[in-house]
């Protein structure tokens, strides 16, 4: 553990798990307090969404530790409360949301002939297996693959076409399933919305065929039925090209959803982020629309407010646009043009960071609410940072320097919301921060006595940018005045709402589709009525004097001889089709159509060998 500078600090501060080359600890920062050393080797960590628990991998299997509320005392020494046993090296794991089950995961092997994926029941104390499946494939990118809503009434999972839901109390026996082809992803609400449970699923795009986003309202008892197949309660759908992966993203209060879908290639050839496109879903289908950020290119991000009544899109070429939309998909408030691609709101939404990290410098810019605008407090720069995480208390921002994408100058940095560094801690090799999820009172913040703060981190200088000899130095000007943005401004007259659409479509239509072919109805009625008024209304214009037309010229002798090869050639084909034909095989629409002008091909022959011999 590296040295902490800046201890003073007021009040309580939740704890930081920080996963390194040499093993997992946790500790609160800017205080001097113990730090429990969870393991002294490589390991895998999760913490549940409460703020509870902590698993960590060892060479048994894996260890449960209950950590302590922000108002405990933290000991050199955690709580164990369950230990999981595996003889098989455990890759993946995940909480439940209230930290009744964790799901472990193991690489799957033809000689195994066990589940890989175990629910575990933390209940009772001791660990009991609840259920199991086999999955072949394990990685981040799919994991976790038990998806429970917040208050653990519903669990999903996929298995093939198949969306399977139970009781996220017991996850024994399957509830519900529901068949879906195709399907890839699944996302089920966080909470209830009038009283039902919502959950998006998605089906990639295939050749000709459109992906399709939909949403399906969950039945109302999670008890098993009898039913082997349900029939799906769609409430709203949306096809798209464009559309090979998703990332789902519900709003807070669980009655929205946002979904990107995205392609790994730009077929224009613009950029290198793919083609992309960002669907709004109201969960009872009253609205379904696509967000329009008004500039061509990829959405890099996009984020609910914790009040789930308003969200943030990144989207464009560098410097990227970015909005802020209400829950109509109304823009609000433009952040103007940067080089951002992350979005992160304070746990109240009083605060508000937009970085640029990843393959960006690390630029930030913090924000705060005042009723309709946000103002700027300060700007910083956190370099070759990677993730970027608010506190619990909403003054402080964690950002990380993580391999394996950086494999050099792994630290974390925590910054206070005015964008000072108030904490730089640097390692060998770091993996991995996390944030104790717990509710903390948003302590009011300072009262500004200047302008917003601009700092930047401390690094060492750098030697001068090389100059070519004869260079004017226009380039890096030009790149400068790119990563300059305009001044945030509220938008005083917001785009037009998106058209609702119908409330009598049977479940699952197609919306677009009906709206088209409405739009099209409506042209055609149009078109209709203007022919109808031109003929009452136009009076027969009289007949204009024919004007003679010239002689046609005599066809030359080599317009001849090709036109009767031609015939010849056609009428050798006709009589290959009839050979065909008596054999007894099949011939396609286009030959049959060509046996029907086998007649004026050869009256048209015959005409054309006449000129021929007539002529000189």
């Amino acid at each position: 553990m590296g040295v902490i500078s800046f201890h003073l600090h007021f009040g309580v501060m939740a704890c930081v798990a920080v996963r390194s080359k040499n093993g997992v600890y946790v500790y609160r920062p800017l205080q001097e307090a113990a730090t429990a050393v969870l393991s002294t080797q490589e390991a895998l960590m999760a913490l549940s969404k409460d703020g509870t628990a902590i698993a960590v991998t060892c060479t048994e299997g894996v260890k449960v530790y209950r950590l302590p509320s922000p108002s405990e005392p933290l000991l050199p020494e955690l709580e164990c409360i369950a230990t999981i046993l595996s003889a098989q090296p455990i890759r993946m794991l995940s909480f439940s949301p209230r930290a009744s089950f964790l799901v472990t995961g193991h690489r799957w092997s033809k000689e195994e002939s066990g589940n890989n994926v175990i629910l575990w029941s933390l209940v009772n104390g001791d660990p009991v297996p609840v259920n199991g499946f086999i999955q072949k494939v394990l990685n981040r990118e799919s994991w976790p693959l038990c998806h429970w809503s917040l208050d653990e009434k519903w669990m999903v999972r996929l298995t093939g076409n198949e969306v399977l839901l139970f009781n996220g109390l017991d996850p024994s026996v399957i509830s519900h399933r529901f068949r879906v082809e195709s399907v890839t992803s699944v996302s089920i609400a966080p909470c209830p919305f009038n009283g039902r449970y919502y959950m998006g699923v998605f089906v990639p795009e295939d050749k000709a065929t459109p992906g399709r986003v939909s949403v399906i309202r969950l039945p109302v008892d999670p008890s098993p039925t009898t039913v082997f197949v349900d029939t799906p309660d769609v409430t709203g759908a949306k096809s798209m090209f464009k559309a090979q992966t998703v990332e789902m993203l519900w709003n807070p209060t669980g009655n929205s959803l946002l979904a990107k879908t995205q392609t790994d290639v730009d077929t224009t050839g613009k950029t290198y982020y793919g083609e992309s496109n960002l669907i709004f879903l109201k969960a009872d289908g009253s609205l379904i629309a696509q967000v329009n950020p008004g500039v061509e290119g990829a959405i890099h991000s996009m984020e609910w407010s914790p009040s789930g009544k308003e969200f943030i899109v990144i989207a464009g070429l560098m410097p990227a646009k970015i909005l802020l939309f209400n829950s109509i998909c109304q823009s609000k408030f433009d952040f103007g043009s940067n080089h951002r691609n992350t979005i992160r709101f304070s746990p109240s939404g009083r605060l508000l960071c937009l970085g640029g990290f990843g393959n960006l410098m690390g630029d930030m810019d913090f924000y705060e609410k005042k009723g309709s605008e946000f103002e700027l407090l300060g700007s910083a720069t956190a370099q070759c940072a990677v993730t970027a995480e608010w506190s619990p208390d909403g003054r402080h921002l964690l950002t990380s320097v993580c391999a394996p994408r950086m494999r050099v100058d792994n630290a974390i940095k925590l910054w206070k919301y005015t964008a000072e560094v108030v904490l730089h801690e640097p390692f060998e090799v770091l993996y991995e921060t996390a944030w104790q999820n717990c509710r903390l009172p948003e302590a009011p913040l300072s009262p500004r006595t200047g302008p917003a703060k601009v700092s930047k981190s401390v690094v060492p200088e750098k030697p001068k940018a090389y100059r070519a000899p004869g260079s004017s130095g226009a380039l890096a000007e030009r790149l400068r005045q790119e990563r300059a943005t305009a001044a945030p401004q509220k938008i005083s007259q917001p785009a037009p709402v998106p058209r609702q659409i119908p409330v009598n479509l049977p479940p699952g239509a197609d919306v677009e589709e009906y709206l088209k072919m409405l739009k099209k109805k409506e042209k055609e009625q149009k078109k209709k009525e203007k022919k109808d008024a031109e003929k009452q209304t136009t009076a027969p214009e009289p007949a204009p004097a024919p004007t003679p037309t010239p002689a046609e010229p005599a066809e030359s002798a080599v317009d001849l001889d090709k036109r009767i090869k031609a015939l010849k050639k056609k009428l050798k084909q006709i009589d290959q089709i009839k050979a065909s034909v008596a054999e007894g095989k099949p011939i396609d629409a286009a030959q049959q159509e060509k046996l029907g002008h086998e007649k004026g091909f050869l009256e048209e022959l015959a005409e054309c060998e006449k000129k021929q011999q007539a002529s000189p």
